[in-house]
């Protein structure tokens, strides 16, 4: 059994630069976890299109399996995801 912190690093390089892109795209995320992982996702441009995902899935889940809706990023948010994305940060921004 991995510790937390090793489960989050691990799901984070595996699809947190795509999650990351989606809801600076401004689009509604639904990730499918099987227990503490991620292991797969769905980008949706409304809500109610995610929900209604979700919601399609969640009889099929299997034991452990869940699905979690994700919003859009707000404007300041999107913008620093879109720097890193980039490879640098927005200190760079401020600096003399």
């Amino acid at each position: 059994m991995h510790d937390l912190s090793v489960i989050n690093a691990r799901n984070r390089a595996t699809l947190g630069p795509a999650v990351d892109q989606s809801r600076a795209a401004g689009n509604y995320v639904v990730t499918r976890n099987d227990g503490l992982h991620v292991v797969g996702y769905h980008t949706f441009a409304s809500r109610e299109a995610a929900e209604a995902h979700r919601d399609a899935q969640v009889p099929d889940a299997t034991p452990g399996e869940h699905f979690s809706i994700l919003e859009p990023y707000s404007a300041g948010e999107a913008a620093a995801v879109t720097a890193l994305a980039r490879g640098r940060d927005q200190s760079e921004d401020y600096a003399s």
